[in-house]
């Protein structure tokens, strides 16, 4: 399992989905809903534009290197970003995508985001 790192500030988005199927008569309209009591959480983060000589470039490369696509996994505490959560809450998430893209401007400004989504395994 790969460590996440804490560096701070951070735009984070955290989504509950819930597995369930609808069914609506074709005859009265009524609606049928299917819960299969299964949740799961996704993460999408985007962090704030890094200067290349600020020591968390290497921290953040290091832990995507680390995840090696959707291969590895890692646990974030998302009470921390659910206001109505009582902490902890840790949650292993992988990777959606076995690509992570970063930009680099002509600042040298590294920008880098994620997309996550719970392990159920």
């Amino acid at each position: 399992m790969a460590t996440f790192p804490d560096t701070g500030n951070k735009n984070v988005r955290v989504t509950r989905m819930r597995t369930q199927g609808v069914t609506r008569s074709p005859f009265n309209k009524k609606v049928k809903v299917y819960d299969w009591n299964v949740a799961r959480w996704s993460l999408e983060m985007v962090l704030p534009p890094m200067a290349e000589s600020n020591p968390d470039v290497a921290t953040w490369l290091q832990f995507f290197e680390d995840l090696n696509g959707m291969e590895d996994t890692f646990t974030v505490d998302i009470a921390r970003y659910v206001p109505h959560l009582a902490g902890p809450v840790n949650v292993v998430f992988r990777l959606t995508s076995s690509t992570y893209d970063y930009s680099f401007d002509d600042n040298r400004m590294f920008n880098f985001s994620l997309s996550a989504v719970e392990d159920l395994a």
